[in-house]
């Protein structure tokens, strides 16, 4: 197995779906309301964030909030954190 490569402190993974396109989403109980779609705010964040020196690894996935969703990234993840 290759060795876990040195994680920085500006090392972002960011996943999400790309159906996630609804505005204005509240998630209650909380007053919090997502005004943009969360697919818009993560593209605009990971490129900020690259633009900004960071390493990003923006992982679109085609699937729903489940954990067979989470599962079949998982392996994609970790070869990212493990990359020299």
């Amino acid at each position: 197995m290759a060795p876990l490569r040195q994680i920085r402190e500006q090392d972002r993974l960011q996943s999400l779906t790309p159906t996630e396109t609804t505005p204005n989403v509240s998630h209650p109980p909380t007053p919090l309301v997502q005004i943009t779609s969360q697919l818009d705010s993560v593209r605009r964040l990971s490129a900020a964030l690259t633009a900004a020196g960071h390493v990003t690894h923006l992982n679109e996935y085609h699937g729903g909030h489940d954990s067979a969703c989470w599962a079949a990234e998982l392996p994609e993840a970790l070869a990212w954190l493990m990359k020299g």
